[in-house]
This record gives structure tokens, sequence and C-alpha cells, in this order.
């Protein structure tokens, strides 16, 4: 996960486009739940002071799975990040080498 961070976050910076955050990050989301992704990423125009957990929801949340986390689980903080305004969600499967890549249907 330390790799994606660097990773996102190097691109994210050269381009000038917002904030990558690691675990620990949570964010109350527009229906009140908290959800703390793996790995997060926030576009420069809806940064605001860095409290956490953010009153936003993110605009591109990474959840790694791991053998705790169950299908029903993944779906649901899926659903939850997209309905709340996430543009997009990564679920990363380490053990397969497979990431998923959910976004919100267009308007």
């Amino acid at each position: 996960m330390y790799l994606l961070v660097k990773w996102l976050g190097s691109f994210v910076d050269a381009q000038q486009l917002g904030q990558v955050f690691g675990d620990g990050i949570g964010y109350d989301l527009p229906n009140g739940s908290t959800l703390m992704p793996d790995v997060s990423f926030v576009s420069i125009d809806r940064l605001l002071p860095l409290d956490s957990p953010l009153d936003l929801s993110p605009d591109l949340a990474v959840e790694v799975v791991s053998p705790s986390n169950t299908f029903t689980e993944m779906r649901r903080k899926i659903e939850m990040y997209l309905t709340n305004g996430s543009v997009r969600v990564w679920v990363v499967y380490p053990d397969e080498r497979v990431v998923e890549i959910c976004q919100r249907p267009p308007l």
C-alpha cells in the first residue's frame, strides 16, 4: 500500500491535482457514515482545512481487500462511497493481483 500512496502521490503532486492520503484519514460521508479507505485522493478544488475526519467523500477511494473482508462488506463500502459523492473506487485484491475499478454512472 505504501508504494501505491507514493506512486499516486507523486503523480498528483507533479500535476498539482490535489492531495493523496494514506490510511488513517476518515471521511464523514453525507449520509452520516464514516469510512476510512486505505488510500484516498481529494481534488484541489474540494480540499478543505485538513481536519480528520474530513466532512466529504473522497474523489477516489482505494480499499485493499484482506482475508477478513467479506464480499458483502466490500460491496456495501463501494456503494456507500459512490452514492455519497466519490467518483471512483479501486478495490485491490493483492493475492490475485487484480484491481477492480468502480465508478458512478454518468448523470
